[in-house]
């Protein structure tokens, strides 16, 4: 019985040994738990005040007989963080920044570039200063493209008596702020169908037309016309159309 009871005490003082002892054993250097957890930590300390700190390292590699020490420096580790907008900043800010302009149906526009083509559409009265009078139609389509300052364009014409003229010539824009003014001449065929006799097949237009220009550059104008053959036959009578016109830029 007695050996039983000695065996036990053995058993737990061996059990209680290694959770008494204060010192821990790791290889042949021992360290006090306690004592790791309140020194200074062993890595290097980083802040962003001062230059950045080098550490320096023994170098594996022997030049001759000696050792080499390497030194590494670290980088420097900041934090970003946007510069606060004050007052002044705010101020400048607003100075220096160029104003938008504001768009309207009445505000100033750029002149008009040579570049810029155009699809209008007419709606007017043939022969205004005669007694063959009637509806006219137009369609003209003004190319993208310069000739000596001034811009080509084709067409045709008919009227409410089945009369047709078609054409090619020039045009050149004044510009007056939002209002454009547009000579032009043209040069075309002439088939009077119902209507009226203009004495010759060749007929010359020579027109003028002033139109409002939108910040979206449509225009909505007036056109003044004149038709005759420039007295190539005997029969000249010539006409006057007075038409109404929206174009719509078109490259």
């Amino acid at each position: 019985m007695d050996y039983k009871i000695y065996l036990f005490y053995a058993l737990i003082l061996t059990i209680a040994v290694p959770f008494a002892a204060n010192p821990l054993h790791a290889g042949t250097r021992s360290y006090d738990l306690l004592k790791l957890l309140h020194s200074p930590h062993p890595f290097p300390v980083v802040t962003n005040l001062g230059p950045p700190p080098v550490i320096k390292l023994k170098s594996p590699v022997v030049l001759g007989e000696k050792s080499s020490a390497v030194s590494i420096r670290l980088p420097k580790i900041t934090n970003s963080r946007p510069a606060p907008i004050t007052k002044s900043r705010a101020r400048n800010t607003l100075l220096h920044s160029e104003p938008k302009k504001q768009q309207g149906p009445f505000s100033q526009i750029d002149p008009q570039p040579n570049d810029t083509g155009y699809l209008s559409f007419g709606l007017g009265y043939f022969d205004i200063n005669d007694n063959r009078g009637a509806a006219e139609f137009r369609l003209e389509r003004r190319l993208n493209k310069s000739l000596w300052m001034t811009q080509p364009f084709v067409g045709v014409m008919g009227t409410g008596d089945a009369a047709i003229y078609g054409y090619g010539g020039i045009a050149f824009d004044w510009v007056l702020s939002n209002f454009i003014l547009t000579p032009s001449f043209a040069v075309g065929g002439y088939l009077d169908g119902d209507g009226k006799d203009l004495g010759h097949t060749i007929e010359f237009r020579s027109a003028v037309e002033i139109a409002y220009q939108f910040p979206d550059r449509h225009r909505l104008g007036l056109m003044f016309y004149h038709l005759s053959n420039a007295s190539l036959a005997d029969n000249n009578p010539g006409t006057e159309v007075l038409s109404f016109s929206y174009s719509i830029p078109f490259n």
